[in-house]
């Protein structure tokens, strides 16, 4: 909602340089303050004639405002985005959370390789006579590898639960805005 003078009811734009805001908490424009101000009225409302002062030149505040108006490139980049998001919400489109699944898949399939690489350690192990202590610290050595390739696999799993959730939010959101 824009801001407006307390007298005359125009809402103040870009084009209107000059806002006084006075102690009371009322917004004039220049014409009205100037007017108020020349003839030694009190404030426009009941509540602040009360005490009976009067405005003079000095009471106003001078307010410089800028106020921004969307243009239409801006307007057609939120459509776009908008459209956007429904197509996602209807399907037509992979959303990012399901762009994001290939390096989940990929940190599974890590693991597989490293459970796949870990058998053919013991087995190579077993093959060629090594020893017990070796052949243990390559399966730790190859467990704990396993063990933060889990872990990892655990966190992606919770950053893309939580890039969804917060995808959905963000749409929500931009649908409430737009509707």
């Amino acid at each position: 909602m824009l801001m407006e003078c307390a007298m005359c009811f125009s809402a103040f734009d870009s084009a209107s340089d000059e806002v006084y805001h006075i102690p009371c908490g009322h917004c004039y424009c220049d014409s009205c303050f100037k007017f108020l101000t020349t003839h030694i009225f009190v404030c426009w409302y009941p509540d602040c004639r009360r005490d009976g002062s009067r405005l003079t030149p000095e009471d106003g505040a001078r307010l410089r405002l800028k106020i921004g108006m969307a243009s239409s490139h801006e307007d057609a980049r939120a459509l776009s985005s908008y459209k956007e998001a429904a197509r996602i919400e209807r399907g037509e489109l992979k959303s990012k959370s399901e762009q994001n699944i290939p390096p989940v898949h990929h940190i599974l399939g890590s693991i597989r390789l490293t459970s796949g690489s870990l058998a053919e350690t013991i087995t190579t192990s077993i093959d060629n006579r090594a020893p017990y202590t070796e052949a243990l610290g390559t399966l730790s050595q190859a467990q704990n590898r396993l063990t933060a390739a889990q872990t990892r696999t655990e966190a992606l799993k919770e950053e893309y639960t939580e890039a969804a959730s917060r995808l959905h939010d963000a749409r929500r959101r931009l649908f409430a805005k737009l509707a």
